[in-house]
């Protein structure tokens, strides 16, 4: 990747009245910035990174994702990024083992797929500006902008001091919490009292070879949590958990509750200690509102659930295209057209689509109804076959 934009670039920025204005550079927003600078708006967008950097994620991309990235003609970058083809799932937890076909999908870890997604917004007219902590203000000089203070977070010479960006809309897609909009009473939050963290690493660990192999996505199961092995690209291995945040507090340290679960599920696999982790804020959460006044709300911002085989980022991706129309609405003046077409549009392509993840984190929530649902799936393998298949069905 190219060097970013050193953050004197502010004081041009803040000359401008953008189109839009989008916060975050993971896979939405890159998505969704690139979208609609593909539509002819001037588009800015601030990241509070530098990248690459890594993300807790699964690693996952299933074949909704898929078909979502080739409709918008980004479906090669996948195979030149090296993403390793996933075909099945093996689920270990509670005494017993599932074996299923899954629809077919892709391993890739979040840095290399957030840099390239980045990188694509910016050959599509993206201005890109890295270490900035951006926060939307209560209010405007006039109704057709809105304002977002900017705070350099970087040790550039030249940095300067907060500025403010007027842009005619503001995509948050700022990841879980959605930071950005904490000033603004408009949009609150409700975090699920039952919710678990997660928590990630990217390793290399030879040793696993035999039981880690190509195209298989490894779930397993405990009564602390859930967690999933996948082989991505260049020979790294994915490992991602949804835990009980008062147990993982007790192990001490992530790695510890890795290993931790993945014994209790049953696993003889052992992560080294070497591994450099990374933990999430409380995962299950929503918000009232997913547009107002000029503001969208994409990806993790919107709300979310504990994903599986991949929705997450196919949550993210959905939400990143389908956003640009509504933009498009906004700046040909059609204000409440928009904002009431990114609410049915986020219902029909990321809310409705939450529906079978929600029913296994709730069944996995509790360990009773997670034996049960193990027990019904291992004796009913059509059950689990039929659920693999409705997360990652295709949409186009």
């Amino acid at each position: 990747m190219d060097q970013a934009m050193p953050v004197v670039a502010l004081s041009n920025a803040a000359q401008e009245i953008w189109d839009c204005l989008v916060i975050g550079g993971g896979i939405a927003g890159s998505l969704a910035a690139r979208q609609i600078s593909r539509l002819g708006l001037k588009t800015l967008l601030v990241e509070k990174q530098e990248f690459p950097r890594a993300k807790v994620c699964g690693s996952c991309l299933n074949q909704r994702a898929i078909d979502e990235l080739q409709h918008v003609g980004l479906g090669s970058m996948l195979g030149e990024l090296g993403g390793r083809p996933t075909h099945r799932l093996l689920y270990t937890g509670f005494g017993r083992r599932i074996e299923c076909d899954v629809p077919a999908g892709l391993a890739l870890t979040r840095s290399v797929l957030d840099e390239a997604l980045l990188e694509q917004a910016r050959a599509s007219g993206v201005e890109v500006i890295h270490e900035v902590v951006a926060q939307v203000l209560p209010t405007s000089p006039d109704a057709s902008t809105r304002e977002v203070r900017l705070a350099p977070t970087g040790t550039h010479p030249d940095a300067l001091n907060d500025i403010r960006i007027r842009t005619r809309s503001v995509i948050a897609a700022d990841g879980l919490g959605h930071p950005s909009l904490r000033k603004l009473p408009e949009f609150t939050e409700s975090i699920k009292e039952s919710s678990k963290v997660g928590l990630g690493a990217i390793i290399t660990q030879s040793s696993w070879e035999a039981e880690v192999g190509d195209g298989d996505i490894h779930m397993y199961a405990s009564r602390h949590g859930y967690a999933g092995i996948v082989r991505a690209e260049k020979d790294k291995i994915a490992l991602a958990a949804a835990v009980n945040p008062g147990w993982m507090k007790d192990c001490g340290r992530p790695v510890d509750a890795f290993n931790q679960l993945l014994q209790e599920a049953g696993s003889q696999l052992e992560v080294e200690r070497a591994a450099s982790w990374r933990g999430t804020q409380k995962l299950s959460r929503s918000i009232n509102e997913v547009a107002n006044q000029r503001i969208f709300v994409v990806g993790d911002a919107a709300g979310y659930v504990e994903p599986f085989t991949g929705e997450g980022m196919a949550w993210a991706i959905a939400g990143g295209i389908a956003i640009a129309d509504c933009v498009q609405l906004l700046a040909e003046g059609q204000e409440q057209l928009a904002v009431n077409r990114w609410k049915q549009d986020w219902l029909n392509r990321v809310r409705s689509r939450q529906f079978w993840c929600r029913v296994l984190s709730w069944t996995l929530r509790h360990p009773s109804r997670a034996r049960l649902g193990t027990k019904l799936m291992s004796t009913h393998p059509l059950i689990a076959t039929t659920i693999a298949k409705q997360l990652g069905a295709a949409t186009h």
